[in-house]
């Protein structure tokens, strides 16, 4: 005949009995009356068949089966505890959310987290890659990395740095392809992030150079165009500082040595709320030696 397990608060029970040999102390750890404690062993035993307490006048002791069934179920049971333990250890760190431009997320946040995470272990990093405008769990302590300013009153915008443009290629396609002046840079074809219409105009016009071109590839993220580029599918713009971040052994290249011009900032925001705390305090101080070192 197939025996059942006795319910786990019996089992819970009795292994605080047995490690103190005193229903009235285990009465006292378990925050329940002596003769609740005598029940649910009585309980135990008549379940198990077997005599696990030798009860004396004043005392009791283990019986032979009582400490061979001791000896068997304390390990399992204190695996249990350590288990509940971590799981609630878990559920109780703090959890960091950050938010990024993907191609930040991509080139320069994961290869770099493990970092910041082994520096402050007590928090459960999260990271989520999002275009769109905030939308954030008031119980979370959120940090997002922003192309721009908000309007979100809400919301501490701090500059993280200056954002520089100019146009990029592989290094191959740069030494299968000469250029005279910038006029040539348009007869290249031009690859470009279908959510940033307003990059090559702009550059353009900083340098007074016709945009003029038919010959252009759209693409709906920044990585997809770095693939491109890598690929010898033409030029694109590149965003500095940013792009000197995972680029491993310079494959993709400029084009141009001194043709830079300046647009816009990244920001970081966060809930004006959470301006001291030391979560964020820790990530801006991080984040910011990171793009120093680029």
């Amino acid at each position: 005949m197939k025996l059942g397990l006795p319910s786990l608060n019996l089992l819970l029970v009795f292994d605080v009995a047995a490690r103190t040999l005193s229903f009235k102390r285990a009465a006292e750890e378990l925050h329940v009356s002596p003769p609740a404690v005598s029940h649910q062993i009585r309980v135990l035993e008549k379940e198990l068949g077997v005599s696990l307490f030798i009860r004396l006048n004043r005392s009791i002791e283990l019986s032979d089966e009582g400490r061979e069934y001791y000896r068997g179920i304390a390990p399992a049971l204190e695996q249990l505890r350590q288990a509940t333990s971590q799981i609630q250890t878990f559920r109780d760190k703090n959890v960091f959310k950050v938010i990024s431009i993907p191609f930040i997320t991509n080139g320069l946040l994961v290869p770099h987290i493990q970092q910041f995470m082994d520096l402050y272990p007590a928090l459960q990093v999260s990271i989520s890659s999002k275009l769109k405008p905030l939308e954030i769990n008031e119980n979370d302590t959120v940090i997002a990395i922003r192309f721009g300013l908000g309007d979100d009153p809400d919301f501490h915008y701090e500059p993280l740095t200056r954002v520089f443009i100019s146009p990029v290629c592989s290094r191959s396609y740069l030494e299968k392809n000469t250029h005279n002046d910038l006029f040539d840079i348009f007869k290249h074809p031009l690859i470009s992030m279908s959510s940033d219409k307003e990059v090559w105009p702009h550059w353009s016009n900083f340098w007074g150079v016709d945009l003029n071109t038919t010959d252009e590839l759209l693409i709906d993220n920044y990585q997809g165009v770095l693939d491109a580029i890598k690929h010898d599918m033409g030029v694109a713009m590149g965003y500095y500082p940013m792009l000197n971040a995972g680029q491993g052994e310079q494959e993709i290249v400029p084009v141009f040595s001194d043709r830079q011009c300046e647009f816009g900032s990244i920001y970081l925001a966060y809930r004006n709320t959470d301006k001291q705390k030391p979560e964020i305090i820790a990530f801006k101080n991080w984040l910011n030696a990171l793009f120093v070192a680029l």
